[in-house]
């Protein structure tokens, strides 16, 4: 397993334990409290979070233990279905 794998596999959960206290947070009652900005500002976090998530889970499926993607392999980056970006590498 390569270096660069393990690193984005340690960096994804932990933005995924992060987004799900992020989430909890949100799905308490507690949350309707801060004024409506913050809980837009809040919103958006998750929002940024989700796209982080699904860059990095991209970058992750382009990895194997032993090799890389070839120069011209594309790159799509997709959340909840909908493409986020399209790269060629």
């Amino acid at each position: 397993m390569s270096v660069l794998y393990k690193e984005l596999t340690s960096e994804r959960a932990e933005l995924e334990s992060r987004l799900n206290r992020l989430n909890d947070f949100i799905a308490n009652p507690v949350y309707g409290q801060p004024e409506m900005r913050q809980q837009r500002l809040l919103d958006m976090q998750r929002n940024a979070m989700n796209i982080y998530m699904a860059v990095l889970d991209t970058r992750i499926g382009q990895l194997t233990p032993a090799t890389y993607p070839s120069a011209d392999t594309p790159a799509v980056v997709t959340l909840g279905g909908a493409m986020l970006g399209n790269i060629t590498l």
